[in-house]
């Protein structure tokens, strides 16, 4: 099966958000609630992951995002906290953070002809008849379903969890840990995630800043 990409906003390591993130997902005593964020990586989707298409490469993606992320301009984001998001806890701002979302519908529209088409078996993971008619029509426009007038940004922090004692738990833990975090966020690069194949972690494969940093 092929390698899939994806363009995330990941904080720098060295950040507060980003110590943040590397600490909560490396501690042990929750790994059996961190499993899809340690997979995936300490992020925010822009263009969520995908297959290339033929005959695109690698290098052509690298050197589409180079090109593309030297000519954005880097923000502040808004303030972010621990939130309830479906069944799982993630970070988001309290109301639409505009500047991200512009962001993301750029980064999903500039990247799309990389995109290889969904495979049969993608569908069927989640079929149409599990989204809304507009998420339905995305997915099959994008290769996504919530993008666009559906994007809500927000990192991932816990899979998903039933238990809602434990969510309220793990909720309380993350919002305390976050009143340590002393400076606003900054987006100001975009970073390349890839994946050799569906069964191995996504990883970082390369940070490209912003023109404006």
């Amino acid at each position: 099966m092929s390698a899939r990409c994806a363009i995330y906003y990941s904080p720098e390591p060295a950040s507060e958000l980003g110590h943040f993130g590397h600490t909560w997902l490396a501690d042990a005593r929750y790994h059996s609630c961190t499993q899809s964020p340690r997979f995936y990586g300490f992020h925010g989707t822009l263009k969520a992951p995908f297959e290339l298409a033929a005959p695109y490469t690698l290098d052509d993606v690298l050197q589409c995002a180079e090109q593309w992320a030297a000519q954005q301009q880097a923000f502040e984001l808004l303030a972010l906290e621990p939130q309830v998001l479906g069944n799982f806890v993630a970070l988001m701002s309290k109301v639409p953070d505009q500047a991200l979302h512009q962001l993301a519908d750029q980064c999903v529209q500039v990247f799309d002809s990389f995109r290889a088409p969904l495979t049969p078996a993608d569908l069927q993971k989640r079929p149409d008849s599990q989204l809304s008619m507009r998420e339905a029509e995305l997915r099959r426009r994008w290769g996504y379903p919530y993008v666009l007038d559906q994007y809500r940004f927000h990192m991932t922090l816990t899979d998903t969890l039933s238990d809602g004692i434990i969510r309220d738990v793990l909720l309380e833990v993350l919002s305390e840990r976050m009143t340590h975090i002393r400076t606003r966020p900054r987006c100001d690069s975009i970073c390349l995630f890839m994946q050799p194949n569906r069964a191995t972690p996504f990883t970082e494969i390369q940070r490209f800043p912003f023109g404006g940093k």
